[in-house]
């Protein structure tokens, strides 16, 4: 299975109302929720694909996160997870075909149906939407994959790294 639903988080409004607040203020595309050293707390520093095999140090809640839902939603779902991410992708766009080192935990804030992973290598490539209604997703992108925004509206999602189980 390519992407499966592993739970809900209870507290989704204020997480979604906590992300969309911080999306905007800083108003980056990409925003490290996590960083790797106490020198580099910058809300970009965890991004692009130059991370690499380093990506698992990148494991501390940036400093202005803690006390907020941001922090309760990467304690408590009991993962170990690292590299976590903001991400908003404009309308109409698609990301370029790659593939990660590790699955990817995927909760997505805003979205809607026009909003698809795709895997062009599988059988079956063109994935069902995921619900913004506090999912949360295990999503295998260590298979070639790309995600797409065919519709006119912004979409946001956190998205982090987990060790490979």
């Amino acid at each position: 299975m390519l992407i499966k639903k592993i739970g809900d988080y209870s507290n989704f409004e204020k997480l979604k109302k906590e992300v969309i607040a911080l999306q905007e203020s800083i108003d980056l595309n990409i925003i490290s929720l996590q960083y790797q050293d106490i020198n580099d707390t910058a809300w970009s520093n965890a991004n692009g694909f130059h991370i690499g095999p380093i990506e698992h140090e990148f494991k501390n809640l940036q400093p202005t996160l803690q006390g907020t839902e941001i922090e309760k939603l990467l304690l408590g779902i009991g993962k170990n997870w690292y590299r976590t991410r903001i991400m908003t992708m404009i309308p109409l766009k698609v990301y370029q075909v790659h593939s990660d080192p590790t699955p990817r935990i995927h909760i997505p804030i805003l979205t809607n149906d026009l909003c698809r992973f795709y895997f062009p290598k599988q059988t079956s490539c063109l994935e069902n939407p995921m619900l913004d209604d506090g999912s949360i997703y295990w999503v295998d992108t260590r298979k070639t994959h790309t995600f797409i925004n065919c519709s006119n509206f912004k979409r946001i999602h956190i998205v982090a790294c987990i060790a490979d189980e």
